[in-house]
């Protein structure tokens, strides 16, 4: 963010003081929080989509988590959308996407990791893994088994690890 200034009759652009950079940042931030406040929409798909809807920057995934349970549907849709089976371009966005589903946890989200688990790039099928350890539901166990196998060593011991966590979590949900 910069300003005009004159100087000896020549415009000259020098960049903003920090404490006004500052300041502004912080009315963007209350204007995104009454966004969320007056329906959200534009928060969340600022938060999922990257800032300002900016393409080349990938969305964070801890602040997607932070959003809770309520972007699943929204997040699935996304991954929907920009993914069919048999596709072989790693997704920043998919990998940020499968990242957050796995620390919101919802259970909703498991088709959708079981099916990111078939893509053809290893970092897209590590993060749907590590995305369905976290989630610990036994629908996932299938598709843990067969990528246990995978032709990458990240994804087989990531997958060998959500198998036992998984197992972990049926163990203990059954003593209760």
């Amino acid at each position: 963010m910069s300003e005009l200034r004159t100087c000896g009759g020549q415009h000259k652009i020098a960049p903003l003081p920090q404490w006004l950079r500052a300041v502004c940042w912080m009315a963007v931030g209350a204007l995104l929080a009454c966004s969320a406040f007056w329906g959200g929409n534009a928060y969340r798909h600022h938060i999922i989509h990257g800032p300002m809807g900016n393409k080349h920057m990938q969305p964070n995934p801890v602040r997607i988590a932070r959003l809770g349970s309520r972007v699943v549907p929204q997040l699935c849709a996304e991954i929907a959308e920009m993914w069919r089976p048999g596709q072989d371009t790693p997704s920043a966005d998919l990998i940020s996407w499968a990242r957050a589903l796995g620390e919101i946890g919802d259970p909703r989200a498991v088709p959708t990791l079981i099916g990111l688990a078939d893509h053809n790039h290893e970092s897209v099928r590590l993060y749907a893994v590590l995305a369905m350890w976290e989630t610990g539901d036994p629908r996932c166990l299938p598709a843990l088994k067969r990528l246990a196998e995978d032709t990458d060593e990240d994804v087989a011991w990531a997958a060998c690890g959500a198998i036992e966590a998984v197992k972990e979590t049926r163990s203990s949900e059954e003593e209760r």
